[in-house]
Parts: C-alpha cells; sequence; structure tokens
C-alpha cells in the first residue's frame, strides 16, 4: 500500500468504514517486549539439518519514513528522522536482520509509512482539519504500516508487510506538549510493530526451535504463519506436528497446514489428509484433493482412483477426477 492508500485506509477507517486488521495492533500504551532472544545467525541459520533449510537472512540496506496524512487533516506533525532512529535501534539490538555494512542474505529495502487523523470525540465520521478552530475533546489515531520489499529478488519472494495503531485522547487545539506525547505514542506502536516483523524473521531464518515454540501459540495468526515457515524451510520433521493442525477449527490454520505439508513432500502426509477430508465440505475438499495430487505416489493415486470412481456425489467424484489426472500428468514417464 502506497502513501496515498494508506492515508485512505486511515480516513476511511475513522469515518467507520470496515477496515481489515493487519497482522500486528499495537496499543500505544506499551511496547513490544524487546528483550526477547535473538534467533539470527548465519545464513543457512543455527540449527540447519537435511530436515529444515532455513531462508536466507534478511539484510536492511535503507530504511525510510513517509508521512501519509493528507496535508489538510495534519495536526500533528510526527518525527520522520525520529522514528527512523528508533526503527535502526529496535532492529539492530533485535540481532535477527543483516545490517547495510554486513555481507550476504537477501537484500532488502524497510519503508515505514505513518499517517495521524484527529477526529472530534464522539464523532468518528468528522475528520478535523488542521484549519478548523475547533475546541474540546478529540481522538488521534496513528496508523503504521511497514513494508520489506526485496531489491531483484526472485518473483517469489513478495513484500512482507505489518501494521501498527496507536490512539490518544485530545484536546484541541492540541497542544505542543500533547503532540510530543503522540509523538512518543508513535514510536512505542512502531517498536511494537517492529516486534512483530522481527518474529517473524526468526521464523524465517533462526533457529527450527523458534518454529516449534511458535506452533504452540494459542494466537491462530501467528500459528498459521509459523505453519507457512514450517512448509517454507520443508521442516520435514514437523510432518506430524503439522498434519495435526489439519483438523484444527481455524480454517487459516487448517489452509497453512495444508500448504505446508505440500511445500514438503512428504509421502507420509498423504494419509492424514485423507483422514481429515469432510465429504460435506466441497471447498475443504477440492484443496485437500489438490493437495494429494500435488503430494503424488501410490497411496495419493488410489485414494483418488477410489473417490473418482465410487463416490456417490457425482461432483466429489468430478474432483478427485481431475486432481487425478494432473497428478498423472505431472508424474514422470517411464520408456
Amino acid at each position: 500500500m502506497g502513501i496515498a492508500a494508506l492515508s485512505l485506509a486511515l480516513v476511511g477507517a475513522l469515518c467507520g468504514c470496515k477496515r481489515k486488521p493487519g497482522r500486528a495492533a499495537v496499543d500505544a500504551g506499551g511496547p513490544g517486549d524487546a528483550d526477547a532472544d535473538a534467533g539470527g545467525g548465519a545464513s543457512a541459520g543455527p540449527g540447519a539439518s537435511a530436515d529444515d533449510t532455513p531462508l536466507p537472512r534478511t539484510r536492511i540496506i535503507e530504511i525510510r519514513v513517509g508521512d501519509a496524512t493528507p496535508p489538510p487533516l495534519r495536526l500533528v506533525t510526527l518525527d520522520g528522522a525520529k522514528l527512523r532512529e528508533v526503527a535502526q535501534h529496535v532492529l539492530a539490538a533485535s540481532d535477527a536482520f543483516l545490517g547495510e555494512a554486513d555481507s550476504g542474505g537477501a537484500t532488502h529495502k524497510l519503508q515505514i509509512d505513518v499517517a495521524s487523523l484527529t477526529t472530534a470525540k464522539g464523532k468518528p465520521d468528522r475528520p478535523v482539519q488542521a484549519s478548523d478552530k475547533q475546541r474540546g475533546p478529540a481522538i488521534t489515531e496513528i496508523l503504521l504500516e511497514i513494508t520489506l520489499t526485496p531489491v531483484g529478488g526472485s518473483p517469489e519472494d513478495s513484500p512482507r508487510m505489518t501494521r501498527g495503531v496507536a490512539q490518544r485522547e485530545v484536546q484541541l487545539p492540541i497542544a505542543a506538549d500533547v503532540a510530543a506525547r503522540v509523538q512518543l505514542d508513535a514510536e512505542r506502536a512502531l517498536e511494537g510493530t517492529l516486534e512483530t516483523l522481527i518474529a517473524e524473521e526468526r521464523l524465517r531464518s533462526g533457529d527450527p526451535a523458534e518454529i516449534g515454540a511458535a506452533l504452540g501459540s494459542p494466537d491462530p495468526e501467528l500459528k498459521a504463519l509459523a505453519i507457512r515457515y514450517a512448509g517454507a524451510r520443508r521442516s520435514r520433521g514437523l510432518v506430524g506436528r503439522l498434519a495435526g493442525f489439519l483438523r484444527d477449527p481455524d480454517i487459516d490454520v487448517r489452509d497453512a497446514a495444508i500448504g505446508a505439508l505440500v511445500e514438503i513432500g512428504d509421502p507420509s502426509a498423504v494419509k492424514p489428509l485423507t483422514e481429515a477430508i469432510e465429504f460435506k465440505d466441497l471447498d475443504s475438499m477440492r484443496r485437500i484433493l489438490d493437495a494429494l495430487a500435488a503430494l503424488g505416489g501410490d497411496d495419493a493415486q488410489s485414494y483418488l482412483e477410489l473417490v473418482s470412481s465410487g463416490h456417490e456425489d457425482p461432483r466429489i467424484r468430478a474432483l478427485a477426477a481431475a486432481a487425478l489426472e494432473r497428478m498423472q500428468r505431472k508424474a514422470p514417464r517411464t520408456p
């Protein structure tokens, strides 16, 4: 999302429009836990083995900060240079990322977009303009969006994004000391949002234990993220745990587990996939049948042949037949 789009998202949120929350929503009441253990290491990652291949560590060569607030609505001017300093300090202290002076890693640029908007208290659909002479209680909201963009990377190395939000009750007109506290709110929200990015980087390139711990999180978003990185890292030793998520109550967790098992490519995943099928849910059926076709092997073929020829529902037979055809097309031909 660019600066203009970020401004529109913030204005829309404060005007009562529905906004899909980002992965991180940070309360300005305090930063994230900044003393978590660093999970970095060499490019191969500590604890790397044939059963786990950490992705290359992220090397950040540039940090930029942009103010996405529409000028007519800018009641508080945030110090972008200070926010940049905060970002540099938090990232360096984490030791999760490589810096500009380091060699190796996957080169990225970090963009921090920040927007602020003030509305009269009780009137969330009425943004206050800088030219207004309004007085009385109001709410200032800050929206942060952090984007890590690869430089010259492969097409599948897509940007990573996380967001944070902070709020403060203020009095209009906003006094200088209050504006200073809003700046501190933005800095603390930035710290917390960066901690989310750091946690993700540790799942990408840190010790395999980081993924194991995150798989036990009660937070379904963190759990799904850990599952996806288990797949990206080809964490074969976690196939059993990943299979256990095929019946998770959260659909994103279930979908992440299916995708991860396919990425790892272990044929032992075929049985738990077939056991997780719910014939009443066609969408779930389609995803699992596609996964079986991607994994391939005798067991997957036997199951797809059975369903495509013997299931009573013609729609399910068609799904299985299509999956079987895809599997047979990609299978190597014997001379």
